[in-house]
């Protein structure tokens, strides 16, 4: 989660200056405007779990079925300037799982919108309000800024 904080950072720090530079630990270079990362169900899980996120598919609470997502955008009001943070969490539907059926526009998946700590329900949440939660979640002694992100961290920490 770290990496993926320091990378909605950079990015918003590269929009607004010129004079920019890297955030370490930060997912991408400067300037880049999409990030995929793959992982697990059990990342889906941690990260949810860390910011007391709750979705609901199908009638069935925080299940992470094949292929879903939980997606991080960052959004600027071009009148304001400030940043925003959505959070949306995407999944397949149990009959779309079921028959195979390939998502389309006329077929997609399943999309929830979630609600951060410290965030209100159906608006976007303001950046600095997402950061300050990020950062009152993570413990700092789990965290290696220079470690690169597709290196594994040592076991030492």
């Amino acid at each position: 989660m770290a990496h993926i904080l320091g990378t909605l950072e950079q990015a918003a720090q590269h929009s607004q200056t010129q004079d920019a530079v890297p955030v370490p630990g930060a997912f991408g270079p400067m300037g880049i405007r999409l990030v995929y990362i793959n992982g697990h169900d059990g990342n889906l899980l941690n990260i949810g779990g860390l910011f007391n996120l709750h979705w609901n598919v199908d009638g069935i609470a925080d299940n992470t079925s094949p292929d879903s997502q939980i997606i991080f955008e960052l959004w600027r009001n071009s009148k304001s300037k400030q940043y925003f943070v959505r959070l949306i969490y995407r999944a397949q539907t149990i009959d779309q799982l079921r028959s195979s059926q390939p998502r389309t526009l006329a077929n997609p998946p399943a999309e929830v919108y979630l609600t951060p700590a410290g965030c209100r329900a159906g608006r976007p949440c303001p950046f600095t309000t997402f950061v300050q939660a990020a950062n009152a979640a993570l413990d700092p002694v789990y965290i290696n800024p220079n470690l690169l992100p597709t290196q594994i961290a040592p076991p030492s920490l």
